[in-house]
């Protein structure tokens, strides 16, 4: 939804340059929520954590939706994000106590039917609403429905809360905060320079050298000092584990840049934000059936290492597609891209979570999962970051050259393509052509990361997915005989 409506947003507070503020707000808010989830359900439970975090989800919505500034809009975005991060959490807790092993992948692929079928509508509900009532209202509508949803959670929802007593452990707001620290001042470097400051100004190489000693710092402090680490790094070093999370990052940082900036490349084409979101549907029907066919096989094979291999390909070749696009390319092709992106893109889900579930310790499981979506999200912003900086930055210079004489002009212009009709004849041709390539030089950033996100995972183990005790028992007693086997093969002869 927000990916079609961004433009608009933007040229209401007439804050092009503030894009990815506008795009990662939402994002930081899960990433300081998200760790914390697993605290929240051992006081409240996970039903009042859901009816608690829903509560927050809707406070923000309606912020947004009656947002007179941009700082009271990115406040709605971040209460939206400490709400919604702990709703994902919650509910992979939930999945992981319900579901077995081997059925937990083809519920995945169900769920992200859904999933698809919502990221299918939510570009054409954006647009549509944002033409025909004003952006605003596609915020505002949805706060019924969550208080819908607040209520069957209250008085329908049952959750079995489980016989074990609930671990009391202390919150690690230094590592909290100094994530979030981090991630702005990061945000804060990338986003300025070369647009509103040069590279090499003070506030830039401050801010950016600022960031990096303080992420030391932050690794220092959830390694050696931190009680209950906001994110645990010991234990995300486990091989498996760490190919998934650095695969998820990757992907989501190759993800933010392709859902944010294929509607600039169709936007500046003269498409209305509507039809932007109609591009969209490919990708979010094929994650969906991409997701679900993985899960399907999964179940049925009781593997999920070799599926891997062309779904990352997959994924990859759909962001191959991407970077041929120019101005003449056809209509229909944005469609078929990123259909092909997405059944990798979904595919590639299922056989991460895999080889985390199957990998992680069972007492470290619960914080695994809270922060692999950190991790998830924290790639989302740094990428959307990274990506406005590319594009401000190849759009911007060009523009000042092309309007040399008239810096106005070019401020104008290259803050807020909807100002393109400021200009006519070969002016605009040429403006068009800069933001198209402005966009391809994120497309292929986008192609890059996600060529490491698949060879992340080819490190991955092929762990077997066990559901009952006598599975799980000849499952150890072969892990056993092979390591038996191992040592043998590797005692010196006599």
């Amino acid at each position: 939804m927000l990916a079609t409506i961004i433009e608009d947003i933007c040229d209401e507070y007439d804050a092009f340059s503030s894009y990815s503020w506008v795009a990662t707000t939402y994002p930081i808010g899960l990433s300081i929520s998200q760790p914390f989830s697993g605290q929240l359900t051992n006081l409240l439970g996970r039903r009042y954590g859901l009816v608690l975090c829903l509560s927050v989800l809707a406070v923000g919505q309606l912020l947004c939706g009656l947002a007179p500034r941009l700082s009271v809009f990115l406040l709605g975005r971040i209460i939206q994000g400490l709400g919604a991060g702990c709703i994902g959490t919650i509910t992979a807790f939930v999945e992981t106590d319900l579901v077995s092993m081997r059925k937990r992948a083809l519920i995945e692929g169900i769920g992200n039917i859904t999933y698809g079928v919502t990221l299918a509508l939510g570009g054409v509900y954006g647009g549509g609403v944002a033409n025909a009532i004003g952006w605003k209202w596609a915020f505002r509508i949805q706060v019924p429905f969550i208080i819908l949803d607040i209520a069957m959670v209250a008085f329908y929802l049952n959750i079995p809360q489980g016989k074990s007593r609930p671990i009391r452990r202390p919150v690690d707001y230094v590592g909290m905060v100094a994530l979030l620290v981090v991630i702005i001042l990061f945000q804060f470097g990338m986003n300025a320079g070369g647009s509103v400051f040069a590279w090499n100004s003070a506030a830039v190489l401050t801010t950016l050298i600022l960031a990096a000693v303080g992420f030391l710092a932050f690794l220092f402090w959830e390694i050696y000092k931190a009680e209950n680490p906001h994110i645990p790094v010991r234990a995300l070093l486990q091989r498996t584990v760490a190919a998934s999370q650095l695969s998820s990052f990757f992907s989501n940082f190759g993800n933010t840049s392709i859902m944010y900036y294929v509607p600039v490349y169709l936007e500046v084409l003269g498409h209305s934000p509507g039809q932007s979101g109609l591009r969209f549907i490919p990708l979010a029907l094929c994650f969906a059936l991409g997701s679900f066919a993985a899960g399907l096989f999964v179940k049925v094979t009781a593997k999920y290492y070799y599926i891997n291999f062309p779904v990352q390909a997959c994924s990859v070749l759909g962001a191959v597609m991407l970077c041929t696009m120019t101005q003449t390319t056809p209509s229909w092709a944005p469609f078929v891209y990123l259909g092909i992106y997405g059944a990798g893109s979904g595919g590639a889900y299922v056989t991460r979570l895999m080889g985390l579930l199957t990998s992680a310790d069972k007492q470290h499981l619960a914080v695994v999962q809270s922060c692999s979506f950190t991790v998830r999200n924290t790639g989302t912003t740094i990428g959307q970051t990274i990506s406005a900086a590319i594009f401000q930055n190849l759009s911007v210079n060009s523009f000042r050259s092309l309007f040399r004489g008239q810096p106005g002009l070019a401020d104008r212009i290259s803050h807020n393509y909807n100002r393109l009709d400021l200009l006519s004849g070969l002016e605009k041709q040429t403006a068009i052509f800069i933001y198209l390539r402005a966009a391809r030089g994120v497309f292929f950033l986008a192609m890059s990361v996600l060529v490491a996100a698949a060879v992340s995972t080819f490190v991955m183990q092929n762990n077997e997915l066990v559901d009952s005790p006598r599975e799980r028992r000849s499952a150890e007693e072969k892990g056993e005989l092979k390591e038996l086997k191992k040592a043998k093969d590797e005692e010196p002869p006599n």
